[in-house]
């Protein structure tokens, strides 16, 4: 498959992804494209892309989590997958305040588990339905990984 080709079927591959999940790809070029997602879709939306046939986004790489204290919108969340059929990877973002929660992701990926605790725990971000939820490393109440002590 040459270069031109290829692509394409990244093209038909992105308008199938937003047409299967309603969400408008936020960047798409040379980096890992990244759909933006609201806080309270995005279990559906990453539920879409792993059990739909033709895009099958079966593998977690990662949950990554920035701090923007003095943004509009606290924590940025990035749910890095993977799709093996398609050799395509993705980023699902979406944002969350400091006192809101986000819906756990267990159920659809079982490496979410740990991930979702190391950052209740680093970042004070409470998941719901996560029923493996625990104290990983350090003391309760300490979020070391937020930036508000270097705000003094």
């Amino acid at each position: 498959m040459n270069n031109a080709q290829n692509t394409k079927t990244s093209r038909d591959l992105f308008k199938n992804i937003q047409k299967a999940v309603g969400v408008e790809f936020e960047k798409l070029g040379d980096s890992i494209p990244t759909l933006e997602a609201p806080k309270t879709q995005v279990v559906r939306v990453l539920a879409i892309l792993r059990t739909r046939p033709d895009l099958k986004f079966e593998f977690l790489t990662d949950i990554a989590v920035l701090d923007h204290p003095v943004s509009e919108r606290r924590f940025e969340v990035n749910y890095l997958i993977m799709s093996v059929l398609n050799k395509c990877r993705l980023n699902v973002r979406t944002y969350v305040e400091e006192d809101e929660y986000l819906d756990s992701i267990a159920s659809l990926y079982q490496s979410a588990n740990w991930r979702e605790c190391e950052i209740n725990e680093m970042f004070g971000i409470p998941f719901k339905n996560n029923r493996k939820m625990r104290q990983l490393f350090n003391v309760k109440d300490d979020v070391p990984l937020r930036k508000v002590r270097f705000l003094r």
